[in-house]
């Protein structure tokens, strides 16, 4: 468990990639888990109801696997949706623990929580996009900018989604 935990901290710094991983239907489910857990963590955190939460974070984790799925068979490596998508969930955990640790200093210091007022959210975005961004470089054996635009794709359609779902997010 260590040493996954090190692969995955490893992909989020740039180190190595979703070839990496093994290709396991098991780790997909853990690290699936492992993304839930947290992710309810930071839902809490914004105070969000359970059912809130729980259809947000369905959402979130099917357009992933639907958009990765996508991408891989679109660009030929439909082989490596399994590392793929595991490293996808593990890094997202990682970031998503690291958000809850920002944001909970920033709550502790008395800082600014809007999403207006918080650099945190830019310097976040920008994060996700470039660790995301390494991964799908890796798997789809493409250039940096396009694979960073997709995730940026990815995510904005998985926010748009969100907003049609849960009108006011």
């Amino acid at each position: 468990m260590k040493q996954l935990l090190r692969i995955f901290f490893d992909i989020a710094i740039l180190r190595r990639g979703p070839q990496d991983l093994p290709a396991s239907h098991t780790l997909v489910w853990l690290v699936s888990a492992a993304y839930l857990m947290v992710s309810a963590v930071q839902s809490m955190m914004r105070g969000w109801d359970a059912s809130t939460t729980l259809v947000l974070l369905v959402l979130d984790i099917g357009m992933q696997a639907v958009w990765l799925w996508a991408l891989l068979v679109f660009f030929a490596k439909r082989s490596r949706f399994l590392q793929t998508f595991s490293a996808f969930m593990g890094v997202n955990a990682l970031l998503t623990v690291m958000d809850i640790a920002v944001t909970a200093v920033q709550a502790l210091l008395g800082m600014a929580t809007t999403y207006v007022a918080n650099p945190w959210h830019m310097v976040s975005l920008c994060i996700m996009l470039l660790t995301l961004g390494r991964i799908l470089q890796q798997a789809l054996e493409r250039g940096s900018f396009l694979c960073m635009a997709l995730t940026l794709v990815i995510m904005v359609t998985i926010a748009f989604a969100a907003q049609v779902i849960v009108p006011g997010l």
